[in-house]
C-alpha cells in the first residue's frame, strides 16, 4: 500500500508559482545602463525564491526523513531553474561591474601616474599584488563552488538511482514471495484432497472387512445351532416321527425364516451404509457451498484493497491457512 505522505511532490505549491514567476520572467526586459536599479531588484527577488525553496525544503526534511533524498533532488532542480534564471540577468550586470571596477581601475592609474615617479611606483605594486590576491581568492572560490556543485549533482544522481533500484528489488521480491505462498496453497491443496480420498478408500475398507465378518459368524452360529437341532431330532426319530417330521417341516421354516431375516439384515445394512455415505456426501458438499459463500463475501470487502480479483482469492487462500498470526476465518 502506498504512503501519499513520502510519495508525494512536496514542492507542487511552489512549482506553481516558480511557474507564473518564470513566466513572468520570460516577458520582462531590461535596458540594463537604464534600468539597473530595476534589473538588480529583479535578481533580489529571485534570490528570495531561492530561500522559499530552501526553507521549505528543510521543513520537510525535518518531518520526511525518509523522503529526504527526493526532496533533495527536488530542491537541486529548482535551485537550478531559479539559477538559470539569474544567470540570464546576472551576466550584463556582471559586466556593468567589471566595466566600472575597469573604470576605476583607470582613474586610479591615472591618479598613480599624477603622483611622484617613485611613491607611484610603489603604490601601483601594492595595488597590483592586493589586485592579484583577490583575483586568485575569487577564482578558488569559484572553482570551489563548481566543485561542490558538481559533487551535489552527482550524489543526486546516485541517490536516485539507489532509490529506483531499491524499488524494483522490493517489487521483485514481493512478486516471488506471492507466487511461492500461491504454489504452497496450491500443493496442500492438493495433499488435503489426496488425504481424504485415502481417508474414504481406508474406511470402505474397513466396512466391508466387517460385514464380511458379520456375515461368516452369523452363517458359523447358524451352523451350530442347525447340528443341535439335528442332533435333538435324530435322538427323538426314533421316539416321535411323527414330532421329528414336524420338527422337520419348522426347521424348514425356521431357515426360511433366518434366511430371509439374513437378507433383510443385509439389505438393510447396505442401504444405512448408503444413506450414510449419502448424508457424508450431503454435509461435504453443503460444508464446501458454506466456505464458497463466506470466502465470496470475504471477497467482497477486501477486493476494493486488493490490485485483482486474483490476488483477494489468493489472500483468503493464505488466511484459510491458518499462518497469519492472529487472523482466522470462522466458517
Amino acid at each position: 500500500m502506498t504512503n501519499d505522505l513520502v510519495t508525494k511532490d512536496h514542492f507542487t505549491d511552489l512549482r506553481a508559482q516558480l511557474a507564473k514567476i518564470k513566466k513572468e520572467n520570460e516577458s520582462i526586459t531590461f535596458n540594463y545602463e537604464e534600468d539597473e536599479k530595476e534589473a538588480r531588484s529583479h535578481v533580489a527577488k529571485l534570490r528570495k525564491s531561492k530561500t522559499a525553496v530552501t526553507n521549505l525544503h528543510r521543513e520537510k526534511k525535518k518531518f520526511f526523513l525518509e523522503e529526504g533524498r527526493k526532496i533533495d533532488a527536488g530542491k537541486n532542480e529548482l535551485i537550478a531553474e531559479i539559477e538559470e534564471m539569474i544567470s540570464v540577468h546576472a551576466e550584463p550586470l556582471q559586466a556593468i561591474k567589471e566595466r566600472r571596477e575597469a573604470e576605476e581601475e583607470a582613474e586610479r592609474e591615472k591618479a598613480i601616474f599624477d603622483l611622484d615617479h617613485e611613491e607611484a611606483l610603489g603604490i601601483d605594486d601594492l595595488f597590483n599584488r592586493e589586485r592579484e590576491i583577490a583575483r586568485k581568492e575569487a577564482e578558488m572560490k569559484r572553482i570551489e563552488d563548481e566543485r561542490k556543485a558538481k559533487e551535489q549533482a552527482e550524489q543526486a544522481k546516485k541517490e536516485k538511482l539507489e532509490y529506483e533500484s531499491k524499488i524494483k528489488k522490493e517489487a521483485e521480491e514481493k512478486a516471488k514471495r506471492e507466487a511461492e505462498e500461491a504454489l504452497l496453497f496450491e500443493q496442500q491443496e492438493k495433499e488435503r484432497l489426496i488425504q481424504e480420498a485415502k481417508q474414504r478408500e481406508e474406511q470402505a475398507k474397513i466396512d466391508a472387512e466387517n460385514a464380511e465378518k458379520e456375515r461368516l459368524a452369523f452363517i458359523e452360529s447358524e451352523k451350530v445351532r442347525v447340528e443341535n437341532e439335528r442332533v435333538a431330532a435324530l435322538e427323538k426319530a426314533e421316539k416321535e416321527k411323527a414330532e421329528a417330521l414336524a420338527a422337520q417341516r419348522r426347521e424348514q421354516e425356521e431357515k426360511e425364516a433366518t434366511e430371509k431375516a439374513r437378507k433383510a439384515k443385509i439389505k438393510a445394512e447396505a442401504e444405512r451404509k448408503v444413506a450414510e455415505q449419502k448424508r457424508i456426501d450431503d454435509a461435504r458438499k453443503a460444508d464446501l457451498e458454506h466456505r464458497k459463500n463466506v470466502n465470496n463475501n470475504i471477497l467482497k470487502v477486501i477486493l476494493p484493497y486488493c490490485k485483482s480479483e486474483k490476488a483477494g482469492k489468493e489472500l483468503i487462500g493464505i488466511m484459510v491457512t491458518n499462518c497469519v498470526p492472529n487472523t482466522r476465518i470462522d466458517y
